[in-house]
C-alpha cells in the first residue's frame, strides 16, 4: 500500500473508506465479511505482532494469551467507532491513538485480508484500490452526520429494503448503537455522547434521514 502524502493526526477521527478493484463483490460472501471484520478487530493492537492467519494456527492456549493482550486498550493504535461493509467497499470511522496508527492499521487489515482472499480464490495481485480515502472529522456535527451516513449505507444502497432490515444488517455497527449489545471492539461512546448516551435518540436521528439519503444515492447506484 503506497504511503499517504497527507498526515493523519493522532487524536483525530477519520472516515476511512475504500473500494475493491473493478467493483468486485467480495463482502457479499459472509465468510469474507467475517474474516475482514476479524482483522478490523485484531489489528487495532500493537500486541498483534503475528499475522491473523498465523494466529489461527496456534493452539487454544496460545490464542487465549494473545487475545488477552490484544484486548488491552492501552495497546490500541486506533479505536474503531463505527463500520459498514458493502458488497464492493467498506466504511470505517476510526480515531488515531498512536503516531502512524491508521496508516499501519489499514495496511495490516487490507494486506492480511487480500492474502486470505487470494489464497482462497486462487488468484494474485491487489484486491483494493491502491490508496484508502481518509476524511478528517473536525466537528461534533460532522461526527453525527458521518456516523449516520455510514450506518445508512445498506439502506441507501438498497441492500436493506426496510428500516427493520437495516437494524438487522449483520455487517454494520448500527445494531451496536441502538441495542445494549455493543461488540467489545466498537467504541460507541464518542458518538452516542452527542445524544447524552440515548440510543433511542440516535436511532431516530439516523432513520428520519434514511429516505432522503436513499434518494441522494439512487442516481449513483442506477449508473453502477
Amino acid at each position: 500500500m503506497p504511503i499517504r502524502e497527507e498526515q493523519l493526526f493522532t487524536g483525530s477521527i477519520y472516515h476511512i473508506y475504500n473500494r475493491t478493484i473493478d467493483k468486485k463483490h467480495i463482502f457479499s460472501d459472509h465468510t469474507n465479511a467475517t474474516r475482514f471484520l476479524e482483522g478490523v478487530q485484531y489489528y487495532r493492537s500493537s500486541k498483534a505482532t503475528i499475522g491473523l492467519a498465523d494466529y489461527y494456527r496456534l493452539d487454544e492456549k496460545q490464542q487465549a494469551n494473545i487475545s488477552q493482550q490484544v484486548e488491552y486498550k492501552k495497546y490500541h493504535s486506533v479505536a474503531v467507532l463505527a463500520y459498514c461493509l458493502m458488497p464492493t467497499h467498506f466504511h470505517l470511522l476510526i480515531k488515531q491513538q498512536q503516531e502512524d496508527g491508521i496508516r499501519n492499521y489499514m495496511s495490516k487489515v487490507t494486506n492480511a485480508f487480500t492474502r486470505y482472499y487470494n489464497i482462497k480464490s486462487h488468484r494474485g495481485g491487489s484486491l483494493f484500490q491502491s490508496r484508502f480515502n481518509a476524511v478528517c472529522v473536525r466537528t461534533d456535527e460532522q461526527l453525527m452526520h458521518v456516523s449516520r451516513y455510514i450506518h445508512l449505507n445498506p439502506y441507501s444502497g438498497n441492500i436493506s429494503f426496510t428500516l427493520r432490515d437495516l437494524q438487522k444488517y449483520k455487517w454494520s455497527s448500527y445494531a451496536d448503537y441502538i441495542e445494549e449489545n455493543a461488540k467489545a471492539f466498537i467504541e460507541t461512546r464518542p458518538v452516542l455522547k452527542l445524544w447524552k448516551l440515548r440510543r433511542d435518540l440516535y436511532q431516530k436521528f439516523v432513520e428520519q434521514n434514511a429516505d432522503y439519503q436513499r434518494m441522494l444515492e439512487y442516481p449513483k447506484h442506477k449508473v453502477e
